[in-house]
């Protein structure tokens, strides 16, 4: 059986001096990764981390309201198939259950 793993909660922010992507817990910032800020791909990838776990919360949120507006067997008819099955794809591959 797999158990979820806990990613450190957010909210992440780009740090300072070397571009560090931190995760809040109280009054402690853990370090989620590091970068530069010379190498543009490598802070646009920073900023895409940072960004990682409001992402997630998003796309839970929406999948929940296109749920609400129609039901499973219907997202088809109202054209919300693709985007459900592609937020369902994101938050499973974002979570283990």
């Amino acid at each position: 059986m797999k158990t979820k793993t806990q990613y450190t909660l957010g909210p992440w922010k780009l740090g300072g001096i070397g571009t560090l992507v931190y995760g809040r817990k109280g009054a402690i910032e853990d370090v989620i990764c590091v970068t530069d800020n010379e190498n543009p791909q490598r802070y646009a990838n920073a900023r895409l981390i940072a960004a990682a776990p409001e992402l997630l919360e998003a796309a839970k949120k929406m999948k929940n309201v296109i749920d609400e507006m129609t039901d499973k067997k219907r997202h088809e008819v109202f054209g919300y198939q693709s985007v459900w099955t592609d937020l369902s794809d994101a938050i499973a591959k974002a979570e283990v259950k």
